[in-house]
């Protein structure tokens, strides 16, 4: 995704992220990027019954611009979190594995 296509209208929304873990429309695990920001460049949680429950969030090791490139690996209960083929974190998802995902 184009860094331009994200925040278009707000800051406090337009991001992109990955819905993976998916029990149903309304239940997921969730990771995604806010490149605005220095401090909270990606963040993880989960959805509940349709409300965001925030867990971890970390900033980025390098400046995002142009393209931006949002990668989950979901591996043996632990998860890795990929922004442009950096590594930026390991974490324990919310809900047990399945093989269900989209964008977010």
């Amino acid at each position: 995704m184009k860094m331009s296509d994200m925040g278009l209208y707000s800051k406090a929304y337009g991001f992109f992220g990955l819905a993976f873990n998916m029990m149903d429309s309304k239940t997921y695990d969730i990771v995604y990027v806010r490149p605005h920001s220095e401090e909270f460049c990606w963040q993880i949680g989960h959805v509940e019954n349709g409300l965001f429950f925030g867990r971890d969030s970390g900033n980025c090791d390098m400046k995002l611009s142009g393209t931006v490139f949002l990668a989950v690996k979901i591996e043996n209960g632990k998860g890795k979190i990929y922004i442009n083929n950096g590594e930026m974190a390991e974490f324990t998802p919310f809900y047990p594995s399945v093989n269900k995902v989209a964008t977010a």
